[in-house]
């Protein structure tokens, strides 16, 4: 557990349908359309991760301070670390979400101003 952890706070989630309905109102458009849009975008992601090869990683920058890598892991030969046995590993794309510093400040930057 991280030090400054509120462990006590309460976690609000928000899910896709909450933010379709919120996008929509401000952009005053169908909820359809913009349902639309995400599985679109869903399934555009999807596909350039899934682009990753030995010899080329992916990085998508989904939007300004949000971003997601997608690396080709090659397989092999691998110690249990409980059994101490050697197991072997396939092939796998691994990915990483990545917020920038600059999002991290503005964030924390806005939170100041509005407390």
């Amino acid at each position: 557990m991280k030090k400054n952890e509120n462990t006590n706070a309460k976690v609000l989630k928000i899910n896709r349908s909450v933010l379709i309905k919120d996008i929509a109102k401000d952009m005053n458009v169908d909820k359809e359309y913009i349902k639309q849009f995400f599985w679109s975008l869903q399934d555009h992601v999807y596909d350039y991760l899934m682009q990753a090869t030995r010899d080329e990683s992916i990085s998508l920058n989904l939007m300004d301070g949000f971003s997601v890598d997608s690396h080709y892991r090659i397989g092999g030969r691998q110690k249990n670390n409980l059994t101490g046995e050697e197991i072997m590993v396939p092939d796998k794309i691994v990915m990483k979400s990545k917020i920038s510093r600059d999002y991290m400040n503005k964030l924390n930057k806005d939170r100041e101003i509005g407390q």
